[in-house]
């Protein structure tokens, strides 16, 4: 049975802090306003309870901020990257 693009699974293979910050840096860095996405991608491959424990978010915080029709604040995104070790850090923008 030939695989298909859609059959790939990201969540499986973001097991390390390391691969989880160039997973979130890719998204930053090439399409920033799918930033949500990846971020639920991430939640997803470390469990939305445990996410909601290390957050203090509630778990329905979580989904509605990172469901399809959801908007994220600032504070929720830094509380997701923190439980992930993750900084979000600004750099000069290369011409």
């Amino acid at each position: 049975m030939k695989r298909k693009m859609n059959d790939y699974d990201p969540v499986k293979h973001l097991k390390n802090e390391k691969v989880i910050t160039e997973f979130i840096n890719a998204f930053i860095e090439e399409a920033p306003e799918l930033l949500p996405e990846a971020l639920s991608i991430v939640a997803k491959a470390k469990g939305i309870t445990e996410l909601s424990k290390e957050t203090g978010l509630t778990r329905q915080t979580l989904y509605a901020a990172l469901g399809d029709n959801g908007n994220p604040t600032f504070s929720t995104i830094n509380k997701i990257l923190n439980s992930f070790n993750i900084k979000l850090k600004a750099t000069l923008k290369t011409i």
